[in-house]
């Protein structure tokens, strides 16, 4: 009887840990066709290169990506702009990295600029074809600071995850309690 409730403890207490670590499920990312560089010129509002300086998550499911425009091909004139991207996939070749450089084709959604998940936004240093056609297209930046002050802030994890780690510490310790007076009764 005691072997079995050991083994019941322990199956609650894997099955909480599962549960606490948020698995989501897994899914691929298709992009049923890819553009060419004159077709995303057309198809995209915005096109420009820009250095990121800020990664936060702004929902579930979506980051918010601080960049400071380097040059600008179209539909942009600011230095510093705000975009939008899936916080798993970001665009078709990743999500954005902290200092990297890409060359980025957003949409204008809504008023936000969003890099869609299979837009051929990527680093710059993979991108000379595309800067080979867009080289004549360069637009005026904006005067103005090159980069923003905004400050990093840590995001407190969500009261989900605070509240798994509770359940499981709770189970941990009382498994422990458990067994440690069981065994108790057991010497006397």
């Amino acid at each position: 009887m005691k072997n079995l409730v050991v083994r019941a403890t322990l199956l609650v207490y894997i099955l909480l840990t599962a549960i606490s670590l948020n698995m989501n499920e897994a899914y691929a990312l298709d992009c049923a066709k890819i553009s060419t560089v004159e077709e995303a010129y057309g198809e995209y509002d915005g096109i420009i290169i820009g250095q990121v300086y800020r990664v936060s998550r702004s929902n579930d499911t979506m980051n918010e990506v601080r960049i400071t425009v380097l040059k600008s091909y179209k539909g942009i004139g600011e230095k510093d702009v705000t975009l939008y991207e899936n916080a798993t996939w970001g665009n078709m070749h990743g999500p954005s990295e902290y200092n990297q450089v890409y060359l980025y084709y957003l949409q204008e959604i809504d008023g936000r600029w969003v890099s869609p998940l299979c837009s051929p936004s990527k680093k710059v240093d993979h991108a000379a074809q595309d800067l080979d056609f867009l080289t004549d297209k360069e637009i005026n930046l904006e005067p103005g600071d090159a980069y923003s002050t905004d400050i990093l802030i840590w995001k407190e994890p969500t009261f989900n995850y605070w509240v798994a780690a509770a359940i499981i510490t709770l189970i941990v310790i009382g498994s422990i309690a458990w067994i440690w007076k069981a065994k108790r009764s057991n010497m006397r």
